[in-house]
């Protein structure tokens, strides 16, 4: 296989910018972070050269997706790869072999949580609960920080639509923000025997629909998987034993 290619998007953003219209205690604050969370992709195949497949999903409110997620505390990105294809497709894979990486910097005020958080009414630790709990890994907005607490905004949102349900306002400790997210692409091959399509419920609430594409093909991922697919598309091609760049099939 060919070396994993190594992406780092431009940084759009060192500083954490606050907003003119929100009042501020720091303003044009520099947000140092220690940890960035870590993302995986899976390119699941089977077969070899014409014959060569990828799996895939469709999501109910996300179109059509690849295995991926979030390392977990005290994971490797490999062992997270596996395990995002068992969970989301019920496909058990083996030998995941790094394709790419890429480091995205999030936008001025842009953030992701490094651990859960609850947020809470000030910035002081002791400071009364709001009652609404952030996952790990969720994009948030940076609005001002004062003493080791950010006040951040949470807007979540129909994947579907893109409507927004519900917006959070609160503080949380500062250390747990990042400002860039790294995210590793792994192919990974099966020998498992499945059928044509089937269902498999994930996240406890979807039915997500799985099946296999040829690799040869456009499979017309949702965004940003597609782009995600463009960019491992040549060494995929040469580990399932075809080089050539693809077009559509007929």
């Amino acid at each position: 296989m060919s070396a994993a290619i190594i992406v780092s998007k431009s940084c759009l953003v060192t500083r954490g910018i606050v907003p003119d219209s929100h009042p501020t205690h720091q303003r044009d604050a520099e947000i140092r972070v220690q940890r960035t969370p870590q993302k995986v992709t899976a390119f699941v195949t089977r077969g070899v050269g014409e014959d060569a497949e990828l799996l895939v999903f469709r999501h109910p409110h996300a179109g059509l997706r690849l295995p991926a997620g979030t390392v977990e505390v005290d994971e490797s990105p490999p062992a997270a790869a596996l395990r995002e294809v068992l969970e989301e497709t019920a496909v058990t894979a083996r030998d995941p072999a790094l394709l790419a990486s890429e480091r995205t910097e999030l936008s001025r005020s842009g953030r992701a949580l490094v651990a859960p958080a609850s947020l809470r009414t000030g910035p002081a630790p002791d400071r009364a609960q709001l009652g609404a709990s952030l996952r790990r890994e969720l994009p948030c907005r940076l609005l001002t920080t004062v003493n080791g607490a950010a006040e951040v905004m949470v807007e979540e949102s129909d994947l579907a639509t893109g409507q927004m349900l519900q917006r959070y306002t609160g503080w949380i400790d500062e250390t747990t923000l990042a400002t860039s997210i790294e995210r590793r692409h792994f192919h990974l091959t099966t020998a498992q025997q499945t059928a044509r399509r089937w269902r498999q419920r994930a996240e406890g609430r979807f039915d997500f629909e799985c099946y296999w594409v040829r690799l040869s093909a456009e499979p017309g991922l949702a965004a940003p998987q597609q782009a995600w697919f463009e960019l491992c598309r040549p060494a995929l091609r040469v580990s399932t034993g075809k080089a050539d760049v693809p077009g559509r099939d007929p």
